[in-house]
């Protein structure tokens, strides 16, 4: 699919390819890889201005901090990631449900209630270019408004 898409010269097609890589290299426990996949379905998805691809990408990434750990940053692109999606009307799929009821209530369950409830506020409080600076490691803390 990412060749097709690459060789028809369909950007969106590689951003959602990208994704997809991503998720399989995050099933295999390659956290690193992931990660690499997915902020280049990010970045190409801003580029598109394709807000339901940010939002899926910033969830992706959640995903794998939550997975490593890094639970406050899980939380606040978790936030980020429901608050776009709101904004556009975009609910998330089902097929995305329980992966992402799993890693949430697995931040839930590093944070206390009111760490996980102030940084997952900071992640809804964000700019979508600060989100994706947040997500791609140019900023280490979030600068909400």
């Amino acid at each position: 699919s990412l060749a097709l898409c690459r060789e028809i010269g369909d950007k969106a097609g590689v951003a959602s390819s990208q994704g997809h890589l991503g998720n399989v290299a995050r099933s295999q426990g390659d956290y690193g890889r992931a990660t690499a996949l997915y902020t280049v379905s990010l970045a190409l998805f801003r580029e598109l201005e394709g807000r339901r691809g940010i939002a899926e990408s910033l969830q992706r990434l959640a995903g794998v901090a939550a997975a490593q750990g890094q639970s406050e940053r899980a939380a606040r692109l978790f936030g980020v990631a429901e608050a776009i999606r709101e904004a556009i009307g975009a609910a998330l799929p089902p097929v995305e449900r329980a992966d992402h009821d799993r890693d949430v209530a697995a931040v839930r369950a590093q944070l206390d209630e009111a760490t996980f409830a102030a940084v997952w506020a900071e992640g809804r409080a964000m700019t979508m270019e600060q989100a994706i600076a947040y997500a791609v490691g140019d900023s280490e803390t979030p600068h909400t408004p």
